[in-house]
């Protein structure tokens, strides 16, 4: 099924994926400035496959109105790259700054799970106490949430807890500290020179770490480094996405669920398309 409203254009979208019925997945594209309200779906196509939403797309909406667009947030991900460049012919596209952060913060709570599954396997039942009270295992499970923080957030508590931590795995805090660089990136609002220089340079510092879980992301971060740039020019994401699919997720739970697919279309068209 493919449903496409090109009165509702515009020059600025955004382009995301959505379970909704039993888990099948629906590639939206919405109009960013209708704010989720009436006229924001340009198209809701069932699957996930790029050149099945291209054809839908091509169908329906001419060169010139695709001309027209300015600017495409998307998620990381190929398979949506192209769907945006098929859309957004000038376009300038833009990676959500909060998967690229999501990106960073598994591969460090992934660098975590790692060192508690060695201490998992282990057979010590009279394991020593740390200086802060926690064994190791209880260390690495309890260190999550303050690894999420930067340091001048912690509760005095989790500032002692992040000192055994580091001194028991050093690669973490090396990992923290690199997560923590590109958040600053983020944050930061003024640049001396173009932001997709820091970028780079943390990137490669992923890279050469010679940590898994973050060579990988360094690798990603080059390998899309313009759309990632691009999101410092206007600083847009796709939240309004994401809001989204909370609205359609809350309609499917008022009706408890349902069985008629289009009639649950139908409703959802007449509220936002």
């Amino acid at each position: 099924m493919a449903f496409i409203f090109k009165e509702n254009l515009s020059d600025s979208i955004g382009i995301d994926e959505c379970a909704i019925f039993s888990g099948d997945f629906y590639t939206i594209i919405l109009n960013k400035k209708a704010a989720n309200k009436k006229g924001s779906i340009i198209a809701m196509i069932e699957g996930t496959k790029s050149s099945k939403i291209i054809n839908a797309l091509d169908k329906k909406i001419n060169m010139f109105d695709k001309v027209a667009v300015k600017d495409v947030t998307i998620d990381l991900g190929s398979a949506v790259e192209w769907i945006a460049r098929d859309i957004g012919i000038n376009a300038e596209i833009i990676y959500d700054r909060f998967h690229v952060e999501k990106l960073v913060f598994d591969a460090l709570q992934n660098l975590r799970i790692f060192f508690r599954r060695i201490e998992l396997e282990k057979d010590d039942e009279n394991e020593k106490r740390l200086s802060n009270g926690d064994t190791k295992k209880q260390l690495l499970i309890r260190s999550r949430y303050l690894l999420y923080k930067p340091s001048y957030l912690w509760t005095k508590e989790q500032k002692h807890r992040a000192e055994v931590l580091f001194k028991e795995y050093p690669v973490i805090e090396k990992a923290y500290n690199l997560v923590m660089e590109l958040k600053v990136i983020y944050n930061k609002r003024k640049f001396g020179v173009p932001p997709k220089f820091f970028l780079e340079e943390i990137a490669n510092k992923m890279i050469k770490s010679k940590i898994g879980e973050l060579v990988r992301v360094g690798r990603t971060i080059i390998k899309h480094l313009s759309g990632i740039a691009n999101y410092f020019t206007q600083r847009k994401t796709n939240a309004l996405l994401e809001n989204f699919n909370g609205k359609i997720k809350t309609l499917l739970r008022n009706l408890r669920g349902t069985n008629d697919r289009v009639f649950f279309l139908f409703r959802l068209f007449k509220l936002y398309a």
